[in-house]
């Protein structure tokens, strides 16, 4: 989604200290391939992880280097020319298909989005989207109930992705969300309007803690 801002990473995923040089032409045949087959995915990202399927990869272990952010959002483009063809192209592509279209962000860290400059510029801007589009908009970053998504420093992988428990946690949440959207339920009521109002009533455990 990043474009040609993300080409260095997907080129050279080095860069990360993911592997290393030599390893290059087995990451890229690996991609091209049989990588993502079970029992293939021998270029691992990180030393403990395992493919699950369906593009899901399990990954245990914690955030090491904290919740920095990596990138602040640009108030007057929160997300890049690249992000929004392709949303587009996706969105018509459901209209088009008959397909229920849900748009929906992952469980951030408190610590992360409080770190990440003009987060609610992009909460905007795709709320924007969905009105305009019909379609729905969810942001688990700004889920209300912390009970229930109870998100912490062990659920985290690094400091923006959900590691294998993170993921169990949020994927019964998720389900749980999305039945009682199809059961004719206003779900966008279980999500605060502004990060602002997240951080200071319910904060997950990578800030609260």
């Amino acid at each position: 989604m990043g474009g040609l801002a993300a080409f260095a990473d997907l080129v050279f995923p080095a860069r990360h200290a993911i592997v290393t040089p030599d390893e290059l032409t087995e990451v890229w045949r690996a991609k091209l391939t049989d990588g993502y087959d079970f029992g293939n995915y021998t270029y691992v990202t990180y030393p403990e992880e395992a493919y699950r399927g369906d593009g899901f990869v399990y990954t245990w272990g914690t955030a090491p280097y904290g919740y920095d952010t990596i990138l602040d959002v640009d108030p007057d483009a929160p997300l890049s020319d690249f992000g929004w063809d392709n949303l587009e192209r996706i969105t018509d592509f459901c209209n088009d298909s008959g397909i229920r279209l849900v748009l929906v962000t992952a469980p951030l860290p408190s610590a992360y989005a409080a770190d990440t400059a003009n987060y609610q510029a992009y909460v905007d801007a795709m709320r924007a989207f969905a009105a305009e589009n019909g379609v729905q908009y969810w942001d688990f970053t700004l889920y209300r109930d912390a009970a229930a998504l109870d998100l912490g420093t062990d659920d985290f992988a690094d400091a923006h992705h959900l590691n294998g428990q993170g993921a169990e946690k949020f994927t019964a949440e998720f389900c749980r969300v999305a039945a009682q959207n199809d059961a004719g339920q206003d779900v966008q009521a279980l999500f605060y309007d502004t990060l602002e109002q997240k951080l200071a009533n319910a904060p997950d455990g990578t800030l609260a803690g």
